[in-house]
């Protein structure tokens, strides 16, 4: 179908040329020719099928007037029940024009027919849903040509390509405006895959590859009920069709590893990607196949450091756990991934990283956590001397439970010291009381623990290392490399002949007018005794004479 052109009537009255329009995101699965897709404009719409070599392209005007027809079962000839099911499917077909700024003409005249069009919509759920055996193979052909029209458009972003981006924590999601027939097709769709006199191996021949394919982009619209309706739409096809189920699964291996890498790709359709996900990978057997094992480190891994991990983390850490829980093999890649790319600055990210750790060491067996208990224990050591009260909190409080404190027990000679000095310090340097508290609580536990051990490394008399001790010799580097090139600035410009510039001598603070009362006693005889009060204790000298005046 590519490069077919089709004669498209402007709202200007003018006719032009125009190439089919791509769908939206239609370049994030490989392979993927042409998507079937509809462009709005004016009071017209292309409609592409998407068993393009089946039926050819159809232009469809949304301002035909669909003509009212009887319920289906009320029609007692079964000839002409079949015909009047395919006729409302062709009018179903028709697409119409819900934006809320489309001419008021426009909306008055097709009020009518998006009535009846609903009213078909409910009346063909109805009969694919009675006793008759109805979905013969014409009738299934003319449902998913049906259910490709209506479904698979382009996404609101294309509308306004000068957009910005869609933010899940800033923006509200913009809703499909044709959301009251979206809504039936897509039910029509699972009661399809849901009916048990549909025929598989006939159906297989109408939901095919490409088929899914386009389904699954629509994962990318930012209406969350869409969202919600395909991903049951998606797992009932996967559990109806066993020959597409491994090209599901490498097709949302592909979509999911375009979201790490591509910043360009939204992530607001990952969480419903991952709660399919977890149904699925409940299913696979034990031991875990390669293929599932290389899905994780190459899928899931990376997932924990994008940029919108808190819209979908809930829905990682499930299936991060099924993983886990069916190959305690990948237990020691998963750590060291997590904590190589551990957040820095986000202490939000913080704080759901350390729960999922917590839930990971509830599911592991006493053998596996106290073999990585060294690397679990460096990291949560790290996290307790963290300036943020909820990271320092929460680090502290994983300590206080039991299983922690029998790990400890098991290994005192490697992982005392880790949480001892690390709490210790923290004990006197934060500046958080609530953490003070919980700090003090783990430091009795541990005095409880192991007497001898805890007077070792938590002494009132040992010397702690000074924060800035701990940057003398950085900035004494650093001070080394500027004499370096301030020497050799000073040798060129000898050598051509020019004369150094002279750096420029920093001003003095402005001083900070306060009230009366923030004075010194000192200057209460000073004319301006309730405006000045010096700020920096450089600019001294400056000040006095400035009060002297």
């Amino acid at each position: 179908m590519e490069g077919k052109r089709v004669l498209r009537k402007s709202r200007y009255g003018r006719k032009e040329k125009n190439l089919v329009p791509p769908t939206a995101y239609d370049s994030v699965l490989a392979g993927v020719a042409e998507s079937p897709t509809m462009q709005r404009r004016g009071s017209n719409q292309v409609i592409i099928n998407s068993h393009g070599d089946r039926e050819g392209l159809k232009l469809r005007n949304n301002d035909i007037e669909i003509p009212a027809l009887p319920p289906i079962t009320r029609e007692k000839n079964l000839k002409k029940r079949a015909e009047l099911f395919l006729t409302k499917i062709g009018h179903c077909c028709n697409l119409f024009d819900f934006h809320p700024l489309a001419p008021i003409k426009n909306q008055v005249k097709t009020a009518k027919s998006k009535a009846i069009k609903t009213g078909s919509l409910n009346d063909i759920i109805r009969y694919c849903n009675s006793k008759d055996n109805v979905l013969t193979e014409e009738a299934m052909s003319a449902l998913v040509n049906m259910i490709s029209v209506n479904l698979f458009r382009p996404m609101h972003s294309q509308e306004d390509p000068l957009a910005a981006p869609y933010d899940p924590e800033e923006d509200e999601p913009r809703l499909e405006y044709a959301w009251v027939h979206v809504e039936l097709v897509y039910a029509l769709l699972i009661q399809l895959m849901e009916n048990r006199n549909l025929d598989a191996n006939m159906a297989a021949n109408f939901i095919t590859e490409d088929f899914v394919k386009k389904l699954l982009l629509l994962f990318f619209s930012e209406d969350p009920r869409e969202r919600d309706l395909l991903k049951t739409s998606v797992h009932r096809i996967y559990g109806r069709f066993m020959g597409l189920r491994a090209k599901i699964r490498n097709l949302i291996k592909v979509m999911l590893t375009r979201v790490n890498y591509e910043a360009d790709i939204p992530f607001y359709g990952v969480a419903e990607i991952l709660e399919f996900l977890g149904c699925i990978i409940n299913g696979f057997t034990v031991p875990l196949k390669q293929e599932h094992c290389d899905m994780f480190l190459q899928v899931f891994l990376p997932l924990h450091r994008c940029k919108g991990m808190l819209s979908y983390h809930q829905q990682l850490v499930f299936c991060v756990n099924q993983f886990l829980t069916k190959g305690p093999q990948l237990i020691k890649p998963f750590l060291v991934y997590i904590f190589k790319h551990w957040p820095r600055t986000n202490a939000q990210k913080q704080v759901h990283m350390l729960n999922q750790v917590e839930g990971v060491c509830g599911i592991i067996d006493d053998a596996m956590l106290l073999d990585v208990a060294p690397v679990i224990f460096k990291k949560l050591g790290e996290c307790i001397e963290s300036p943020h009260f909820m990271v320092s909190e929460k680090a502290l409080s994983m300590w206080q439970q039991e299983h922690m404190l029998d790990l400890i027990r098991d290994d005192p000679e490697e992982l005392f010291p880790l949480i001892a000095e690390s709490a210790y310090r923290n004990n006197k340097r934060h500046w958080s009381g609530v953490v003070h508290d919980s700090n003090d609580r783990t430091l009795q536990m541990l005095e409880i623990l192991d007497k001898e051990r805890f007077d070792k490394y938590c002494r009132d008399d040992k010397e702690l290392p000074s924060a800035l001790g701990e940057q003398i010799p950085a900035l004494a580097s650093r001070e080394d490399k500027w004499k370096k090139i301030e020497a050799m600035a000073k040798a060129n410009a000898e050598k051509l002949g020019l004369e150094l510039p002279q750096p420029p001598i920093p001003k003095a603070c402005p001083d900070v007018y306060m009230k009366g009362e923030n004075i010194s006693p000192h200057r209460q005889g000073s004319n301006r005794k309730h405006k000045i009060k010096i700020s920096n204790p450089v600019d001294i000298a400056a000040a006095e004479a400035l009060e002297n005046q």
